[in-house]
């Protein structure tokens, strides 16, 4: 009886440490998130504008719509930019606005 005893309360210890590290893991991990938001919120207009959008829909000051179309457009930009990153690096010419027909840009 003692044995089981001890044994549930070793398991109740492990859990315990377990369940403490997956707590501060969680915290590190929105800590780091907020300052990243915050700091895109700073520099970053069009972020700024759909944060305010949704945190007005959430507290109904705002179309859901609009905060839906808000987010859809950050989205959209997020893309658009990473796709401008992505087709110029390495090669020395930005294909952003160039005619892919023209062959001084082939």
């Amino acid at each position: 009886m003692f044995c089981m005893l001890k044994a549930i309360k070793k398991f109740g210890n492990v859990v315990a440490r377990r369940a403490s590290r997956l707590a501060h893991c969680a915290l590190a991990w929105l800590e780091r998130a907020w300052r990243s938001h915050a700091r895109r919120v700073a520099t970053d207009p069009a972020y700024a504008a759909a944060a305010a959008i949704v945190l007005g829909a959430c507290m109904g000051f705002a179309p859901v719509r609009d905060a839906v179309a808000a987010v859809l457009a950050v989205l959209l930009g997020v893309h658009m930019n990473s796709r401008r990153a992505r087709d110029s690096y390495g090669s020395g010419v930005s294909r952003w606005n160039t005619n892919e027909w023209d062959s001084d840009y082939a």
